[in-house]
Formats: structure tokens, sequence, C-alpha cells
């Protein structure tokens, strides 16, 4: 009878080359997500030095989708006067990618 590792997704995530097929389709959703940032009109308050609105983060085998504008937040949650455009979660479903609670 087969039965599965229960460890295996952490010793996948080990894997360099995890972490690097990752970083390429975090690329992908890094282009689909600054594509609608910039539906939203970002930058709507962009950092001192930030050379995109949209950029992807990698520490190890942690690969990050990071938005750098200071109303970041708002433009992915929305607030009480805008309506969330969610560049982020919507740039991660187009790269044909699911979000799931960390």
């Amino acid at each position: 009878m087969f039965r599965p590792n229960p460890g295996w997704q952490d010793r996948l995530r080990e894997q360099p080359e995890y972490a690097d097929g990752l970083a390429k389709v975090a690329e992908l959703a890094r282009e689909r997500a600054d594509q609608f940032a910039t539906g939203a009109q970002a930058p709507w308050m962009r950092r001192k030095g930030a050379a995109a609105t949209v950029i992807v983060q990698r520490s190890g085998s942690t690969v990050r989708l990071v938005n750098t504008d200071y109303g970041g937040h708002l433009m992915e949650w929305g607030g009480r006067n805008n309506p969330p455009h969610a560049p982020l979660r919507r740039g991660i479903q187009a790269a044909g990618l699911r979000l799931s609670a960390i």
C-alpha cells in the first residue's frame, strides 16, 4: 500500500530547482501584476529609488511578489475612498498560480 511521505512538500521546497522554477513563474506574475497596477494608475506613492512598482524578492527558497509603492496596500485592498484593484492577487492568478493561506 502506498503511503505518501508527510514531509514531501518541505523536502521539495528545500531543492534549489524548486526556488528557481518558482522565481521564473513569479517573474511572469510580476509582469501581469505590473499591468494591473498600471491600469490602476500606479504608482500612487512611489518609493524613492524603486525601479518598478511590482518586484520579485528572493531570499533562499522563499520567493515573494512585492508592491513597492507606499500606497500598495490601498491599491491591493482598497480603502474608504477607493476600490480594491488587487494587482498582486490578480497577477498571481493570471500567471496560473493559486493563492493559499500561509
